[in-house]
């Protein structure tokens, strides 16, 4: 299998997935960390009482520790970084030759440092998921430029990219039980949908349509999310590669309609960074050619798998056709909903962003 040119793809989309979260911080940053901000940044620094660097370093990991010896104050610091970032990040978007080891590293220490200072404005588990994927990239990425030259699919290649796939499964089956582990009942009756685009924080101007569509589709807008979530990533590990592109087709079609409708930032894109895992080269380039019987046979084994799950959900949800709608309603147990259950569900919808 060839990830040759499927890591080089990879490598750049994080790029602009780096370029996007460092652009917007910097544009926050005189409302929210500036000496004049919300929470000014220069206040998680002066709370220290340690006096060496080293110290100072092993309390609050940050490079802003250097500004004072560069000459800056911590509000300019927090530019430099931020732009240095972008800039880093679009080298990379620009030239494969620059998607390497130091390149990612670098990335990762500068958003790094500007994490450690952005106190409750990072507390959402977007931040934390850029840094975790974000150390996944320095591992896909080579060493120098240009590396491996044609070569089909190293081992490296092989092992970073299950890793990848493994942190995409965790992160998506995680985000699906989540709605229902709280014991929202909005959740549970399949009509958070209802509330769901009348309460997030940024929403665009779609928005208001999806909130407007028929009850009944938007409860079948959830369905589709538990499957995307719970039940599809659950394919992600199956050998047969169709499984796999299907698996990406459906992950994208939900990203891009959580895009049309809300902002995330910079969560759908890395989402979609994330599920190129799925992919090989083939994918992008592959010669038209005479079926094999294991290409056939594979075909065969993508449907049954995934009419499997479509029978399960369609058990599941009760889905049943009325008339012109289709009418779904959770058939497992639920659990019995608590007045502070009730009161996170709010919580819940902006933490798992769908």
């Amino acid at each position: 299998m060839n990830l040759r040119y499927t890591r080089n793809l990879f490598l750049r989309a994080f790029c602009i997935v780096y370029l996007s979260a460092f652009l917007s911080f910097y544009i926050q940053i005189p409302g929210l960390y500036g000496d004049n901000g919300v929470l000014p940044a220069k206040s998680v620094l002066e709370f220290s009482k340690h006096k060496t660097l080293s110290s100072k370093i092993h309390y609050q990991p940050t490079l802003l520790w250097l500004a004072p010896y560069l000459g800056l104050d911590t509000s300019y610091a927090l530019d430099v970084l931020a732009l240095l970032g972008a800039f880093l990040a679009f080298t990379g978007l620009v030239s494969q030759r620059f998607c390497t080891i130091p390149l990612f590293a670098a990335l990762w220490s500068l958003y790094f440092s500007l994490f450690q200072v952005g106190q409750t404005f990072v507390s959402s588990s977007y931040d934390e998921l850029l840094l975790e994927a974000g150390f996944l990239a320095i591992l896909v990425a080579p060493l120098l430029p240009g590396g491996r030259k044609g070569s089909k699919g190293s081992p490296n290649d092989f092992i970073t990219f299950w890793m990848v796939r493994w942190f995409l499964f965790r992160f998506l089956l995680t985000s699906g039980l989540t709605k229902l582990i709280s014991g929202c009942p909005k959740w549970w009756s399949l009509s958070a949908f209802d509330h769901h685009f009348e309460t997030m924080p940024l929403p665009s101007p779609l928005s208001w349509y999806s909130h407007h569509i028929p009850h009944w589709y938007l409860r079948l807008v959830q369905v589709y999310a538990n499957l995307c979530e719970i039940f599809l990533p659950f394919l992600f590990f199956i050998p047969i590669r169709s499984v796999r592109i299907t698996g990406f087709v459906f992950q994208l079609f939900l990203q891009i309609c959580i895009v049309l409708t809300g902002n995330y930032d910079y969560l759908s894109l890395l989402i979609v960074t994330l599920t190129l895992s799925l992919l090989d080269d083939q994918f992008f380039y592959g010669r038209k050619k005479s079926m094999s019987k294991w290409s056939i046979i594979g075909k065969i084994l993508n449907v049954a798998l995934h009419a499997a799950v479509f029978y399960g959900i369609i058990q599941l949800y009760s889905l049943k056709i009325n008339g012109s709608q289709v009418d779904s309603n959770i058939a497992f147990n639920s659990p019995q909903h608590s007045d502070d259950e009730t009161k996170s569900c709010e919580h819940v919808f902006q933490q798992v962003g769908i």
